[in-house]
């Protein structure tokens, strides 16, 4: 293919015979020179690039080695440091011990004898509580008076005036229709007479005074009736 493109190519140029010969040889040689030249060029890069990839593994590998070596001597740092720390304690502490034993020996030589014996037990069966100092202590804040107990008075009911409950049992149990309609007819005069108690204590004055001296409003849930104390007024008058 090539040798039939190089003789195409001489024809073309106008030579013939011998000439023509000579062309295509010149031109045979001159390109396999071209590819000798190229491949040497792709080799000679190659071997540039492997050259530079040599290199750049053995610099990391190297910075690798250096790394780890830093550390090593770091930690071989901190161990001494440490030894150099423990050796130093146990230096102080048996400086102080010896300081101890010296202190020591010179209170023996001073007051004849070991420290702990010259200390006696405290004698507690001596001590007698009138030695003990007397103290007063006062109240931070003044006590308040205690309240006074009122005495306890049983109550007694204004509607049937029996002793030990209040009115709204008597007024609960005579209400009303209901009542009439369970055969209770009798319970109508006391419901009348429940109104009329209602009437007296609405009439009685705002402020009234047992006998006892307590002071009772009759505008809270409390009224008087014949001078006892009557629950829930509120509720009645409803």
């Amino acid at each position: 293919m090539e040798l039939e493109n190089l003789t195409t190519k001489g024809q073309s140029l106008g030579y013939e015979g011998s000439e023509l010969r000579h062309f295509v040889s010149e031109q045979q040689t001159i390109l396999r020179e071209e590819r000798q030249r190229e491949r040497e060029e792709r080799q000679i890069q190659s071997e540039i690039y492997e050259e530079k990839e040599k290199r750049e593994f053995e610099l990391r590998r190297a910075e690798q080695e250096l790394e780890h070596a830093i550390r090593l001597q770091e930690k071989e740092c901190e161990l001494r440091e440490k030894e150099c720390q423990e050796k130093e304690k146990e230096r102080v502490d048996k400086e102080k011990e010896r300081q101890h034993e010296l202190e020591m020996r010179e209170f023996r030589q001073t007051h004849g004898g070991p420290m702990w014996k010259t200390y006696q037990p405290r004698q507690l069966k001596d001590f007698q509580p009138k030695d003990q100092p007397t103290t007063t202590t006062t109240p931070v804040f003044p006590q308040q008076p205690s309240p006074v107990v009122k005495p306890h008075r049983e109550k007694i009911c204004f509607l049937c005036h029996e002793k030990g409950h209040i009115a709204r049992v008597c007024w609960g149990a005579s209400r009303g229709p209901r009542l009439e309609r369970q055969g209770h007819p009798e319970r109508q005069d006391s419901a009348k007479e429940e109104k009329a108690a209602v009437c007296v204590a609405r009439q009685t004055k705002p402020t009234v005074t047992l006998p006892t001296g307590e002071t009772l409003s009759t505008f809270d849930n409390w009224c008087l009736f014949n001078g006892e104390r009557i629950e829930n007024y509120t509720r009645l008058c409803e």
